[in-house]
């Protein structure tokens, strides 16, 4: 099946390809560093997709997002991403789920360690900064 992936204000092609879901094709479009900041992605279920090093700034249906590389024990790469009110996402290696599960992942695997610092750094930053987007898309 074809999928595309529009702009989310003129409707133009973003990126386009034979695959068996949206999902691949996020995932696929991520891969090849194509500019995902103003695609329109409200019908994308991404559960487990892959987003790491995305530019997802001003994708339709996302909130605010970020990106901290190089952190805890693979040294790699965690996306946060705020989908709506109190809907926190998060990608982390082979982890994929809400903040909450991700707080609780991190302290079944990592305890008290410095990788678990590291995590909750972030987390922490994560609350911080998504108070404020969530603030700030009240109408």
């Amino acid at each position: 099946m074809k999928f595309e992936i529009k702009h989310r204000y003129d409707n133009t092609v973003l990126f386009s390809m034979e695959t068996e879901s949206l999902k691949l094709c996020v995932e696929a479009a991520v891969k090849l560093k194509v500019d995902l900041r103003y695609a329109d992605l409200r019908s994308a279920n991404l559960g487990a997709a892959n987003l790491g090093y995305a530019n997802l700034g001003y994708a339709k249906g996302i909130i605010e997002s970020f990106t901290i590389d190089r952190i805890g024990s693979r040294n790699g790469s965690t996306t946060f991403v705020l989908i709506k009110k109190d809907e926190v996402k998060v990608w982390c290696g082979c982890f994929s789920g809400t903040l909450v599960d991700f707080e609780k992942k991190v302290k079944e695997t990592h305890a008290d360690n410095e990788h678990a610092k590291a995590y909750q750094a972030a987390i922490a930053l994560a609350k911080i900064r998504f108070a404020v987007a969530q603030e700030e898309s009240k109408p």
